[in-house]
């Protein structure tokens, strides 16, 4: 892991995914502070994250695969400010 810190953006599809999300990175000491939060304002559950994390976008993705039903974050995952994330799942 390097100590480069470096600003991720994605999607969640509620807020018990972001805390497992927290958690699972809590757990690979991975290091991160949550930059943004934002709630869908189209009346979803969805929310909209932006994480500092000091660890690659490849390694987090390993991490979300670990915990169930976490594909929208996966797809939505990009290295990159959230003004800057489509947030579209590829």
């Amino acid at each position: 892991m390097t100590s480069t810190l470096r600003v991720v953006s994605f999607r969640v599809e509620c807020r018990d995914d972001l805390l497992a999300i927290k958690r699972q990175l809590a757990a690979a000491k991975i290091i991160h502070q949550v930059l943004q939060e934002n709630p869908d304002t189209n009346g979803f559950p969805d929310i909209e994250v932006e994480l500092q994390v000091n660890s690659p976008v490849s390694e987090l993705q390993r991490l979300m695969g670990h915990l169930p039903d976490m594909h929208v974050a996966r797809d939505t995952l990009r290295e990159c400010p959230l003004t800057d994330n489509p947030l579209i799942r590829t």
